[in-house]
């Protein structure tokens, strides 16, 4: 009898699915968060509460950023897949290629992905498209081939990564904003859509959804969908003409501020008080709920205290958070949102005052995926080294405690390999510059050897 070879012809998302295996190295079953009522959970069953950054500004990530983050203590980095979008060198939509998304811009996504992935911090992937959200009239509450282009985008990365570890969520479509013609409950209905045609692919990954009018928390209660493993999510730019304004605002913080004859303590309890209708969201229908967006521009009279007072409200209602953005690329100052800035020679600079209060807030430091070399496990001291700025481009200044500073020290730099990169001896003084900038991007392990003490300190070197 004549055997007939069979060849199967896969589909361009099923050959997505099988790419997994060759560019992420993944298992077939990699694990996910789960949701549990109120409460997010990883495999372990341990609860998390999101603490992360936005990469929101396409083409901005260093391949040293997630490392960096994760030694801040973040757990959550947002990474955008830009898909017709108004900035169109970021747009990576392309109906001719597979999952209509450009091959160039598919290689890109898949190395931020990576960066987050082999360092264990949690990825939420988010759709972000400006026009099909509502900017033009060309959009997904309107045409519905379109939408349906947006369907099978989801589907391939849904399948692409499915079994690549740290997958927190697919969060659908950031701020969606149908047009006053346009029905408020098209909103929910689309997000119901999209997630029964993505759990034909993957059925374990949790979604992120948020509200209308671009994520605005007073209309979170319109987008509840009485279905499993669903995180909502809302933005908090609040208020408005403090947090979103292009030039300085009048207003400092904290302050006191008068609109329509109402006068407003602007402060902490204020804080609160904007974030309680989601407390009271989530404790009305048991599910979780994190702030996706918050944070100001540096030319905010007042913002370092606000940065931190609005961690302090969300770490004590249990509310996880992401920083916006990372990264600012566009050639500036440093008085724009980010905690990087780029100056007009492409360099960025790491707003020091800010990075501090972040690190402050976001508390214990994640479990980065880097083993650290032996001596720095053991330090011989808990005395911390002051060591500024740190992320750092090239210079490092290093502060000795008294004891130490009449030396002699030797001072070692390694590398997370343990090999020697830096050694330098001082004696007689108490502060001291290492320049790195020959140093590829990467965390760097400082050990200063002093008479009766070791003392160790992790090192940020950034492009």
């Amino acid at each position: 009898m004549k055997r007939i070879k069979t060849y199967k012809l896969f589909t361009g998302i099923e050959l997505a699915g099988l790419l997994c295996f060759v560019v992420f190295s993944c298992s077939s079953m990699a694990q996910r968060l789960s949701v549990s009522g109120q409460r997010i959970l990883k495999p372990d069953n341990d609860s998390i509460v999101f603490k992360g950054f936005n990469w929101g500004i396409w083409d901005s990530p260093q391949a040293t950023d997630a490392l960096s983050a994760c030694a801040m203590g973040a757990n959550l980095i947002r990474i955008p897949f830009r898909w017709y979008f108004s900035h169109r060198a970021f747009d990576i939509r392309d109906t001719t290629a597979l999952g209509n998304i450009s091959s160039a811009g598919l290689t890109q996504l898949d190395q931020y992905v990576n960066w987050c992935s082999q360092n264990n911090i949690w990825i939420d992937l988010f759709g972000g498209s400006d026009l099909g959200a509502g900017d033009s009239s060309y959009n997904f509450w309107t045409n519905m081939a379109l939408r349906q282009q947006f369907v099978v985008a989801w589907k391939f990365l849904a399948a692409r990564y499915k079994n690549t570890p740290y997958f927190a969520g697919y969060e659908i479509l950031s701020e969606p904003h149908p047009r006053a013609t346009e029905p408020e409950s098209q909103v929910r209905g689309f997000y119901q859509q999209l997630i029964d045609s993505v759990r034909t692919v993957d059925s374990l990954t949790p979604f992120i959804i948020g509200p209308n009018y671009h994520y605005k928390i007073a209309y979170l209660d319109s987008i509840y969908l009485p279905i499993p493993n669903i995180i909502y999510t809302v933005d908090f730019f609040e208020p408005s003409f403090y947090c979103q304004q292009t030039t300085p605002p009048q207003y400092s913080y904290p302050g006191v501020y008068t609109i329509s004859s109402v006068v407003t303590n602007f402060n902490k309890h204020y804080l609160d008080s904007v974030l309680q209708p989601v407390v009271n969201f989530r404790n009305l229908h048991n599910v979780p709920v994190f702030v996706d967006q918050y944070g100001v521009h540096s030319y905010c009279p007042g913002y370092l205290q606000y940065t931190s007072d609005a961690m302090s409200v969300f770490k004590n209602n249990n509310t996880g958070f992401c920083f916006w953005t990372y990264r600012e690329p566009s050639p500036t100052d440093s008085l724009q949102q980010g905690l990087y800035w780029q100056d007009s020679s492409g360099v960025y600079h790491v707003k020091q005052a800010l990075y501090d209060t972040l690190i402050t807030g976001f508390g214990q430091a994640g479990q980065c995926s880097v083993v650290l070399p032996v001596k720095l496990l053991n330090s011989t001291s808990n005395i911390k080294i002051s060591v500024y700025p740190n992320p750092s481009t090239s210079s490092f200044t290093i502060t000795f405690p008294e004891d130490m500073s009449s030396g002699p020290n030797h001072i070692v730099v390694d590398n997370l390999l343990g090999q020697q990169v830096f050694n330098e001896d001082i004696v007689g003084v108490q502060t001291t510059t290492l320049d790195l900038g020959g140093l590829k991007p990467s965390v760097y392990i400082l050990t200063i050897y002093g008479i009766n003490k070791t003392l160790t300190q992790k090192l940020v070197k950034t492009n």
